[in-house]
């Protein structure tokens, strides 16, 4: 039988809690692919490339391939929504934004956002499977 009301809350928290250490540890693993994507593909970001494209941010790193804040926004969103389903409507529209705003900062190709994004996700699936 599933717990309702404050009980099933409280126990949708315990669960959460359960799997973050999982998911903290697919944070890091994140951290580590992107860094080693980065330094094999070695894709210098749109600004750099294309004169007539502004830097609207300051970069963390030179090369755009994957994008680590696209990846690391899906990856929360995606584990967050299958504790907590009623965050959704605030997290996905944040998670699409946080995507978006890489593109339009000058600072990633859409195809750097696509390829976060679906590591992000592929390492949630990662962590939800561990919870």
């Amino acid at each position: 039988m599933k717990a309702t009301g404050f009980n099933g809350f409280m126990a949708r928290i315990d669960a959460a809690e359960y799997g973050l250490c999982c998911r903290l540890n697919r944070g890091a693993l994140g951290v580590a692919l992107y860094t080693l994507l980065k330094r094999l593909f070695v894709r210098e970001r749109p600004f750099i490339t294309h004169q007539a494209i502004s830097r609207a941010a300051a970069p963390l790193d030179r090369y755009s391939f994957p994008s680590g804040h696209t990846l690391h926004a899906v990856s929360f969103t995606w584990q967050a929504c299958a504790h907590f389903p009623e965050l959704g409507w605030v997290l996905l529209p944040l998670t699409a934004l946080i995507a978006a705003s890489r593109v339009v900062l000058g600072l990633h190709y859409p195809t750097d956002v696509l390829a976060g994004a679906t590591i992000g996700a592929a390492l949630a699936e990662l962590g939800l499977a561990f919870a």
